[in-house]
């Protein structure tokens, strides 16, 4: 599984569906008043589901870290009582089935290694696969640290818990910054939908003060520009208001 590409469930499919088909029609009606303008304003669809999927992605890459902290902290105890580094992966995956549920991508990465190291494939190269597919850097950068301590005969237990400190530590961080950014991201969803609104209430209290803005050529550029414009400031807004660690 590359954690960089989301597949939507059948739910979540229906809810982005309808999230365009909302979008679409608002576009179409405030910014052109053309049915036409529905049809060939479905391609924003695509835009709008890759940005549901960034997002959708990025939250699944933030719960792994979290639970992938969480594994290796259960790595690192088994370490420190005998076991070997095999086995120790072994009793990872028994205390993260008591912590998450059967589903969580932590728990089928932990059987997936354990399942193919009972095949005799190698662990480096196992963890080394799971930490390119997830496109974290933590996870990577504990993987390059943990080969070259598996095949020089590194101290493990401590590299591992260096690991846990370390992403520990970040995620702290990243926490009190999101608790400060609330409320600035809350101004933003509020500022981003704040000219639709404008627009929509002048749409209905003086239903003709954009008639010279639709249905001709001028009208239908400037009402596009506006759209791009409007469009790229909601992006750049995003970009202020997210920071990553």
């Amino acid at each position: 599984m590359d954690y960089n590409r989301y597949t939507f469930q059948l739910k979540e499919r229906i809810g982005l569906l309808l999230e365009i088909i909302l979008v679409t029609t608002v576009v179409s009606f405030l910014f052109y008043e053309s049915f036409p303008a529905l049809i060939l304003g479905f391609p924003i669809g695509f835009f709008w589901k890759k940005r549901k999927q960034k997002k959708l992605a990025d939250e699944r890459k933030m719960r792994l870290k979290l639970q992938f902290k969480d594994g290796i902290l259960a790595v690192s105890n088994a370490l420190q009582v005998g076991y070997s580094i095999e086995n120790a992966f072994l009793e990872g995956e028994k205390d993260l089935r008591m912590t998450y549920p059967p589903d969580a991508d932590i728990i089928k990465e932990f059987h997936h290694i354990n399942s193919q190291v009972k095949n005799n494939r190698v662990l480096e190269n196992l963890i080394m696969d799971f930490a390119v597919r997830t496109h974290i850097k933590d996870i990577k950068d504990f993987a390059q640290v943990f080969v070259i301590a598996k095949r020089k005969g590194g101290d493990l237990a401590g590299i591992i818990q260096n690991t846990v400190d370390i992403i520990s530590e970040k995620i702290e961080v990243q926490q009190e910054i999101e608790t400060i950014l609330t409320a600035k991201q809350f101004e933003q969803r509020i500022m981003s939908v704040v000219p639709v609104m404008i627009m929509f209430y002048i749409r209905v209290t003086s239903p003709h003060f954009f008639d010279s803005l639709y249905h001709n050529l001028f009208g239908i550029g400037l009402m596009t520009l506006c759209l791009v414009l409007y469009g790229a400031a909601i992006y750049v807004g995003e970009r202020i208001v997210t920071i990553e660690i």
